[in-house]
């Protein structure tokens, strides 16, 4: 039997799972109890750091400009001499317009925005197991070694984290991507800092929170039976990302899920692109699980693949 057969099947399968225990349960539903989270320095932290940024690589292209088209008094071009008014105006404006242009065009083509994106993405899975090399494992691990004071190691989480994702693609079971875009560093960090309250609320203790180096997590609860560790559970993995750059896709479908995340995964590492990150997962604690009816009833948006 194929690849490909099996996948499928596997993928029936922990749908139909998914289904028996909403129709078994429906009146056991209950929130997310604990959650996971990683946030960076903020929106307008990484906004800042971004302009200041370019600012420099501006900057440098000017003096490397001005070293390369200056004048010296013996009518001869060497480096290191001033540049004539004249020259700077008529370069630089053919310059800026042709990069301007060329800009244009391959944002266009590619499918890129002149805003922010603003994007929060959601997948629900179903693990078999909670151990160190299943999805929940490698998402915790993955925080654990993040660097939140860095923008850098937040890009590389989000990165990593759509990889992870990608690699279970058989465990999936819905998801959803919500994207605006805008030009304004107010409005988008209203709309970045909704998205993350939205999901926060849905669960009662954030047991793994770690904020801009800061560790903010709350405690606990104590296991009530020893079995209940590493049990079988529906999860749900959320981004929320604010990127220039290219718009992510919508999902319709498996394959839309995995053009999105690989869109994601990449565009993250690029230095130009991401403005602000957070992560977050549920649920956290090793004994607690989730039903199908839990994903539903709190996770209405997501889109069955």
């Amino acid at each position: 039997m194929s690849g490909g057969v099996v996948d499928s099947f596997k993928r029936v399968a922990v749908i139909a799972l998914a289904t028996v225990a909403l129709l078994l349960s429906p009146g056991d539903a209950f929130a997310a109890k604990s959650g996971g989270r990683v946030a960076g320095s903020g929106f307008r932290a990484g906004a800042a750091a971004r302009s200041s940024m370019k600012a420099s690589v501006r900057s440098s292209m000017k003096s490397s400009a001005q070293r390369q088209i200056g004048l010296s008094p013996f009518g001869v071009r060497p480096f290191f001499y001033g540049p004539l008014l004249t020259d700077v105006v008529v370069i630089g404006g053919v310059a800026y317009a042709g990069a301007m242009a060329y800009n244009m065009f391959e944002n266009a083509r590619q499918g890129r925005t002149s805003g922010i994106n603003i994007a929060k993405v959601q997948v629900a899975v179903c693990c078999d197991n909670r151990g160190p090399n299943s999805l929940l494992g490698t998402v915790a691990r993955l925080a654990r070694d993040c660097d939140s004071r860095s923008q850098r190691s937040m890009a590389s989480l989000v990165s990593d984290v759509s990889l992870a994702l990608l690699r279970r693609e058989v465990d999936w079971v819905s998801a959803a991507v919500e994207t605006k875009t805008v030009k304004d560093i107010t409005e988008g960090e209203n709309i970045f800092s909704q998205m993350s309250f939205t999901e926060r609320a849905k669960v009662e203790r954030e047991t793994f929170n770690l904020v801009a180096g800061k560790d903010k997590s709350e405690a606990r609860s104590s296991e009530t039976k020893l079995e209940d560790i590493g049990k079988s559970t529906m999860a749900v993995i959320t981004m929320v990302v604010a990127m220039e750059g290219k718009k992510l896709p919508e999902i319709r479908d498996s394959k839309s899920l995995k053009e999105a995340l690989m869109s994601l995964g990449t565009e993250a590492l690029n230095e130009d692109s991401l403005v602000a990150a957070e992560l977050l997962w549920v649920p956290e604690e090793p004994w607690e699980s989730l039903t199908a009816d839990d994903v539903i009833l709190e996770y209405p948006n997501l889109l069955s693949l």
